[in-house]
């Protein structure tokens, strides 16, 4: 009798140790999917943007001191992210934005430090990444920035090399 236990013992840990591998998978098939859910209704919340108000949200909403293209940077500093929360269904939070407001403002905190999960991909193995808005010296001005890892592009060149002709969408 204790060597039939055994053999059901051994049996049932085979099992498991195939299933395992397949559960993993799963998983990564769940998250696959989850990020991919996610661009989905990132690409339709700028669809309607469009839709409304005839133009792709603008990547990044900035003056410059004497409106030089190289001139230093004055804020506000508001993203595209900021500008289609509405249409993410999250209107609470995109009516808390005061786009007149600095990113750093502590007014702004509430928007900047809130975290959302259509931006944020489950399956980035690096963990949430919490960028800092610097300075032109390098001075933290703010440490709670929410963590996003979708990116919006302005097209072949770095905005800081050629900001107005660029060729993307942003």
């Amino acid at each position: 009798m204790p060597v039939l236990n055994l053999v059901v013992i051994a049996i049932i840990g085979v099992l498991i140790a195939l299933l395992l591998p397949a559960v993993q998978v799963a998983r990564k098939a769940a998250r696959r999917t989850q990020c991919l859910n996610n661009l989905k209704q990132i690409g339709l919340a700028m669809h309607n943007y469009h839709s409304a108000l005839d133009v792709f949200p603008p990547g990044y909403i900035s003056n410059t001191q004497g409106n030089q293209a190289n001139g230093q940077e004055i804020g506000p500093g508001w993203g595209w992210g900021a500008m289609i929360l509405s249409r993410m269904e999250q209107s609470p939070l995109y009516n808390a934005v005061n786009f007149n407001l600095l990113t750093t403002d502590p007014g702004s905190q509430t928007v900047r430090s809130s975290s959302l999960a259509a931006f944020l991909c489950p399956s980035n193995t690096r963990g949430e990444s919490h960028p800092d808005i610097n300075n032109a010296s390098g001075s933290t001005l703010v440490s709670d920035l929410a963590a996003g890892q979708y990116v919006a592009v302005a097209g072949q060149w770095e905005p800081e090399e050629l900001p107005t002709p660029n060729n993307g969408v942003f």
